[in-house]
């Protein structure tokens, strides 16, 4: 049996472990109040596409915002780990439990979920997926035309 020695082992073979991840937190640009922690890429966090409707909202109501990288270099781990760790720390508002304006408890680092899609929707197609089971319970089929009004203007037509 051969043995091989650890000198012979080629280094390009190794897997490296990326560290282009950041922690990030976008804040108030007058009262410096953090209202929304991310991970991701330097980019991402001077990006203002793929954020939810609450921190357009935020940022628009406010003029603007600022941004704070807080950790750079870290492993994708890291990175979620620390996020979930400091949004838990200040809390969610939608959730009551703070004031960030984060819809997701974090670590999830862009992956998509069942809760962060219905969150992202609009309030009026909300509505109909909080209400298709008591309308299908009461024997009541929706129309085409009753979606869309339902959609376009927040009842039946």
């Amino acid at each position: 049996m051969e043995t091989i020695s650890h000198n012979t082992i080629e280094t390009s073979k190794v897997p490296t472990v990326r560290t282009d991840k950041c922690l990030y937190v976008h804040k108030d640009k007058t009262t410096n109040q953090i209202f929304y922690v991310g991970i991701g890429t330097i980019s991402r966090a001077h990006s203002k596409g793929g954020r939810n409707r609450e921190w357009h909202k935020y940022v628009k109501d406010n003029n603007g915002y600022k941004i704070e990288i807080l950790h750079k270099n870290l492993t994708v781990t890291n990175a979620k780990l620390m996020e979930k760790s400091m949004i838990a720390e200040i809390g969610r508002r939608h959730l009551g439990t703070g004031y960030l304006i984060n819809i997701l408890a974090g670590g999830q680092c862009h992956e998509r979920n069942e809760e962060a899609v219905y969150l992202h929707m609009p309030d009026k197609i909300r509505w109909v997926i909080d209400h298709i089971k008591e309308l299908e319970d009461g024997g009541k089929i929706l129309s085409q035309w009753e979606i869309y009004s339902v959609c376009q203007f927040g009842k039946i037509v």
